[in-house]
């Protein structure tokens, strides 16, 4: 685009512009399920990017002849005026890059994100939430209570994505996001273990590791000792957490390979010490999936659950024992000490 063509637009996105169209109230429900449908945002995230590209002076805009030229095709596949603009613009260009380098640097990133799908209107049930995502199986259905009992279906964000391609043209759903934490055992090796760099030589198996030789502990090991530290550490905390049919006791414990410091000014985050660091806190047996799954949404996605070995202080003495924690990944620490 010319230096004159953007002066251009950017007269014309003036003129045009309305403040009151940037506020939640005046967007039309089908413009935002337009937006949905065609660049595969929520509801709240298509809310939120029309509002900004309303408010944005130097957006690309089309003009009206050249618009009349191609809208019988373009509403054909969708698309009115402002949302074609807005297909064509950097900022969606530059949405879709960065989707891209992220989907590349985390293969995992879209089946870690967790979403809840509301089973209503369009995805009556979750039999027609298989068929627009293509899922092999029935989602998972989890039971929400408040004034009414409603059900949602569990979802990753590869299948999100592609329940909001297939929706018809006109509908929507109510998605809401949840983060939890990260779950990967490996199967062939120690990886993830807190202050291993499994990527060494030394740290890698020298070949296929038999079945019966897994590392532990595995994904699927229930009952499994967690070391906690920070407020899971809190026995009246963990057991308003895990509810009634969790009973709590925590054992004094330590463990190496960590350091400890904080985020966002109040959260102990612990990290990677490959000097062999020690940290105290607690040992809790984990009964049972749902017990771990209250754990991990607790933590949400800036932890991720690693092995580590775990040493209970018992009035029998030390007792080593293979479990997991929660390694913190969220980004650079605001306070760090040893311990």
């Amino acid at each position: 685009m010319d230096i004159l063509q953007a002066c251009e637009d950017l007269a014309n996105n003036i003129a045009s512009f309305n403040a009151s169209e940037c506020s939640d109230a005046e967007i039309p429900k089908e413009q935002i399920q337009r937006w949905q449908h065609l660049f595969g945002f929520t509801e709240e995230e298509a809310i939120k990017e029309l509002r900004s590209w309303r408010a944005d002076f130097g957006r690309t805009s089309i003009p009206l002849l050249a618009w009349q030229e191609i809208d019988q095709e373009k509403k054909s596949l969708g698309y009115n005026k402002e949302a074609y603009e807005y297909s064509l613009s950097s900022r969606w260009l530059s949405r879709q890059a960065k989707a891209q380098n992220h989907s590349s640097s985390s293969s995992n990133t879209h089946t870690q994100s967790i979403y809840l799908v509301k089973l209503e209107g369009s995805v009556p049930d979750a039999a027609a939430l298989q068929r627009l995502a293509g899922l092999p199986i029935l989602p998972e259905i989890k039971t929400g209570y408040g004034d009414t009992t409603e059900l949602f279906a569990v979802v990753n964000g590869k299948d999100k994505e592609k329940l909001l391609a297939n929706l018809p043209m006109g509908s929507s759903t109510t998605i809401i996001s949840i983060s939890r934490a990260c779950k990967d055992l490996s199967r062939q090796s120690a990886y993830p273990t807190l202050g291993l760099d499994t990527t060494l030589p030394q740290n890698r198996p020298s070949s296929p590791i038999p079945t019966h030789q897994t590392p532990q502990p595995a994904n699927e090991d229930y009952p499994v000792w967690y070391f906690f530290y920070g407020t899971l550490a809190d026995g009246d905390r963990l057991g308003r957490l895990l509810g009634p049919n969790h009973p709590v006791s925590l054992t004094p414990a330590w463990t190496t390979g960590g350091r400890l410091g904080t985020w966002a000014g109040k959260y102990k985050a612990l990290v990677d010490d490959f000097g062999g660091g020690k940290v105290h806190g607690h040992g809790f047996l984990v009964q049972d999936k749902e017990a771990e799954d209250a754990l991990r949404y607790y933590e949400t996605g800036a932890y991720e659950v690693v092995r580590c070995d775990i040493y209970l202080e018992t009035p029998e003495g030390g007792n080593m024992i293979k479990g997991l924690t929660f390694r913190y990944i969220g980004g650079n620490l605001e306070e760090e000490w040893a311990l």
